[in-house]
């Protein structure tokens, strides 16, 4: 499974990338994960090339283990 964790640079979310990095890491253990800089208050996770969770969308960031519930419902 490839994760990628995009995040806002200008808005310094990379704690919470990180976190949701940690997070994943946790529940899957073998993923591949690359956090990706970015902007205009971005902050996205894909998983195999597919959109799982938008803040944009959201308009917020995930809870805690929000992530990996999406994953294993994939």
């Amino acid at each position: 499974m490839k994760v990628e964790i995009f995040y806002c640079t200008a808005w310094n979310y990379l704690p919470r990338a990180s976190r949701v990095e940690e997070e994943i890491r946790e529940s899957f253990p073998s993923v591949n994960i690359k956090l990706i800089q970015s902007s205009g208050g971005d902050f996205r996770v894909i998983v195999d090339e597919k959109t799982i969770y938008d803040k944009k969308e959201t308009e917020t960031f995930p809870r805690i283990f929000e992530i990996s519930k999406i994953i294993e419902e994939l």
